[in-house]
């Protein structure tokens, strides 16, 4: 008889913990409360040199963000992006000179103008599309080159009804062009000793630098 009712009393207590269990299980696997439970709780959105991240809790603090000047972002502390540094004014410089040039094609002159980059003891200057030669009723556009800082070995590249026609090498000095025409690759041969020689002036202003936003 006291066996029967000790299983009696072992099924009823079995019978009362079973809805705690099944509770226990519910919330952590329903709740997110336990081992498996909101992953997003484990990590954090910061600022990290003005670029929003999502990062976790742990390497919040052990990567050292907060040495770094990140920050948490709230919405009373948002994530500004920084602006980007304004590009450096440029200087740009023009000759303006009258050309002369001689040789089997005779002796002719007109205006010669062009711009480039102000060259610095490292890097040449870079002659600006949109400079000329007038020959008369011939107008020969400038299309490219290079302004050496020592001013020796300066190249025009002209174009002539949009056909690359000729070269000029040589070098500027004193506000004087001197130096010959030669013919590109892949063009006519232009006339040996063809030479030219302008005197002139080149005057140089600073280009106002644009200003960039962040974005």
């Amino acid at each position: 008889m006291k066996r029967i009712l000790s299983i009696a009393a072992a099924a009823a207590l079995l019978v009362t913990l079973l809805p705690i269990g099944a509770v226990a299980a519910h919330d952590n696997n329903g709740q997110g409360n336990g081992r498996h439970g909101d992953r997003h709780s484990h990590k954090v959105t910061i600022c990290h040199k003005g670029v929003t991240i999502t990062v976790a809790k742990k390497s919040w603090t052990l990567k050292g963000h907060l040495k770094h000047g990140d920050f948490i972002v709230t919405p009373t502390t948002p994530c500004v992006p920084k602006p980007k540094p304004p590009k450096p004014a440029q200087t740009v410089c023009t000759f303006v000179g009258t050309a002369n040039y001689s040789g089997t094609n005779g002796t002719s002159s007109g205006p010669i103008t062009f711009s480039y980059s102000q060259p610095t003891a490292s890097t040449a200057g870079v002659v600006k599309p949109g400079g000329t030669w007038t020959e008369g009723a011939i107008v020969d556009t400038i299309t490219g080159g290079s302004v050496p800082f020592s001013g020796t070995g300066v190249n025009l590249k002209f174009n002539r009804s949009g056909s690359p026609i000729f070269e000029f090498n040589g070098n500027l000095a004193s506000n004087n062009l001197t130096g010959a025409l030669v013919s590109p690759p892949g063009s006519p041969a232009w006339p040996t000793n063809t030479f030219v020689t302008t005197g002139g002036s080149v005057t140089c202003t600073q280009a106002t630098a644009a200003h960039h936003h962040g974005g």
